[in-house]
């Protein structure tokens, strides 16, 4: 369970550098990059021959640009955060999706999604 309740802003700057590492990653088709905050029940869902399958059928996970978060879930167990997420080789916006156990030291990432 969440134990202190932060401001969207304070979640926000938390996420952003997590998010920043999956996107450099993914661009990288590095998974200890795209893993590292990853929880243990998220890693044995997303191997690495996950990601790099994931990597390889979907040109959107290896150009991943800029992206803004733009709002916060507050959750019984943590947040999620929504990105505004460009491309480089695509036009438009997709949807980023952090959600985070909890905020502070032992925070894991539980899902991430670009879509």
């Amino acid at each position: 369970m969440a134990t202190e309740y932060f401001t969207d802003k304070q979640v926000f700057a938390f996420a952003q550098p997590i998010w920043d590492s999956i996107c450099e990653g993914s661009n990288n088709v590095d998974y200890d990059k795209f893993s590292r905050y990853f929880s243990d029940s998220l890693k044995e869902m997303v191997t690495k021959d996950v990601f790099e399958y994931q990597c390889d059928v979907s040109s959107l996970l290896t150009t991943l640009g800029k992206a803004t978060p733009v709002a916060c879930i507050r959750r019984e167990d943590g947040y999620s955060v929504i990105f505004k997420q460009t491309s480089t080789q695509f036009p438009g916006e997709f949807v980023g999706l952090l959600t985070l156990s909890d905020i502070g030291e032992d925070a894991f990432v539980e899902n991430v999604q670009v879509i």
